[in-house]
């Protein structure tokens, strides 16, 4: 059930940047609210790739707490390495160790007027528990009502009363996500590979609720707060949804 997507990393391989976070906004978006996440849509695949027209696409935060994000695709083509970049101190703020951030350093101010370029790295995103519980194969499903277990309730603590196997898939799934914790622990909990937006692949929540049904898009890691998912929906729009803990 692996499904393909794609990790933008600030880690810098020998390849040109095809997305940003922060910095200026895009000039013909004419989005409010802080400019988030940019990328090139020729990295999005399969029917998202089909559904969504060639150009750039960006993430805006709403400029109104109550209300959530925007999301659009612009056609233009960006040169990344020609946009102008934030600071050292600003791109290394991710990883600042907890406890050391003062509160004094106003890095989205920073942002404003330069990015954080982000460089594409080809991966594969494997389902959370509950999805693998619910839309797995007739054999999962067979095995969980052995267990008199309904595929549809997902996952909570109650199953392992009955099995230990979903508990130890799931440990497994955080670990190839995340990867090995960095140590001492930083300001953002970023996926492995300081990812800071996935283009596709399964959802990755901290709350176990439904997206929109769709396509996921994106899901943007960084600034960790709120947690941000793009998903074109079976209407074809692009509905964004903030999670928050």
């Amino acid at each position: 059930m692996a499904r393909p997507c794609v990790r933008l990393s600030p880690i810098a391989p020998d390849a040109a940047p095809v997305g940003c976070f922060g910095g200026p906004p895009l000039a013909t978006a004419k989005l409010t609210g802080a400019h988030l996440l940019s990328f090139d849509c020729g990295l999005l695949r399969d029917e998202i790739s089909r559904a969504v027209p060639n150009g750039t696409a960006t993430l805006h935060a709403s400029p109104d707490e109550d209300l959530v994000g925007a999301f659009v695709v612009v056609p233009e083509i960006l040169d990344f390495s020609a946009r102008p970049v934030a600071p050292e101190d600003v791109k290394s703020y991710p990883h600042l160790v907890r406890g050391q951030d003062d509160g004094q350093r106003a890095h989205w101010r920073d942002l404003e007027t330069g990015c954080i370029p982000l460089y594409a790295y080809p991966d594969r995103s494997l389902p959370s528990v509950s999805d693998l519980l619910e839309l797995g194969s007739a054999r999962v499903h067979g095995w969980l009502r052995s267990l008199g277990w309904d595929p549809s309730w997902r996952y909570n603590g109650n199953l392992d009363e009955l099995s230990p196997a979903a508990a130890e898939y799931a440990q497994l799934w955080w670990q190839d996500r995340y990867g090995s914790p960095e140590r001492p622990r930083t300001l953002w909990s970023l996926p492995k590979g300081r990812t800071f937006a996935t283009l596709g692949g399964w959802p990755a929540q901290r709350i176990d609720e439904p997206l929109p049904k769709g396509q996921l898009v994106v899901t943007l890691f960084a600034d960790e707060e709120p947690r941000r998912h793009v998903v074109l929906t079976e209407g074809g729009e692009f509905a964004v949804y903030e999670e928050n803990t």
